[in-house]
């Protein structure tokens, strides 16, 4: 192999690495500690709701809504997510206040079937049917809480 060539072949193999280390600089996340707590109270609340632990849940629910960095959808998401578990607490008035907040960014179906178990806890159980129908003609495979 001439050097000529060989001085060719490491400059290719310079300009390779510094695509990969540049392409690996852009994929990361540019997460501050701030927003990653964020992050790691919304996947922590999720995992306590997964487990039927919604009294576990407010708090990390609390810390996502009160942060002004999150996201919209994050936001509404964990407002409907804080409205299941006030409800299941028996605060059904601070559950609903929480959908209200959450609608204009919420699906609709999630919205209809958190609103179900909501109503379905203040005891309005025709109210509760109604919107969980509401939620099935939206999305005919969806869960109630």
């Amino acid at each position: 192999m001439t050097s000529t060539r060989i001085v060719w072949n490491l400059r290719f193999l310079l300009l390779l690495a510094g695509i990969i280390l540049l392409a690996e600089g852009c994929a990361r996340p540019n997460l501050t500690p701030h927003r990653a707590a964020v992050e790691s109270s919304y996947a922590d609340a999720i995992h306590a709701m997964k487990d039927n632990r919604f009294h576990d849940a407010m708090p990390y629910l609390d810390r996502v809504v009160s942060n002004a960095a999150v996201s919209p959808d994050m936001l509404a998401d964990a407002l409907i997510r804080r409205a299941v578990c006030r409800a299941d607490a028996g605060d059904t008035a601070a559950a609903l206040r929480d959908l209200e907040q959450a609608a204009p960014e919420a699906p609709p179906d999630v919205l209809w079937i958190a609103r179900s178990f909501v109503l379905d806890k203040a005891g309005r159980t025709a109210e509760s049917s109604a919107a969980l129908q509401m939620a099935k003609g939206i999305n005919p495979q969806i869960c109630p809480w």
